[in-house]
């Protein structure tokens, strides 16, 4: 995850053009896909902590990651689409 995090640092810093209206559409688009991921996990963490409370600790850890991985794979699918327009 963080040479994850790392390369889209690189690719951000890497590119030349600036972004225009297509491109925050594509972001906007990108953070709502994310966002509903998110409130998809947020429900199951829910479901998982009440059905067996046992184990918090490893569910918060397993949903900080899933939620940070959803993050990084929207802004990767951003930076990939603008690249290649």
């Amino acid at each position: 995850m963080i040479a994850l995090t790392v390369l889209i640092i690189v690719l951000l810093i890497l590119r030349k053009k600036s972004y225009d209206e297509y491109h925050v559409e594509i972001l906007s688009k990108s953070f709502l896909i994310a966002g509903f991921i998110t409130i998809c996990l947020v429900a199951i963490f829910f479901l998982l902590i009440l059905s067996e409370p046992i184990a918090i600790v490893e569910k918060i850890t397993l949903f900080v990651i899933l939620h940070w991985m959803s993050m990084l794979v929207a802004d990767l699918i951003f930076i990939i689409t603008c690249r290649t327009n």
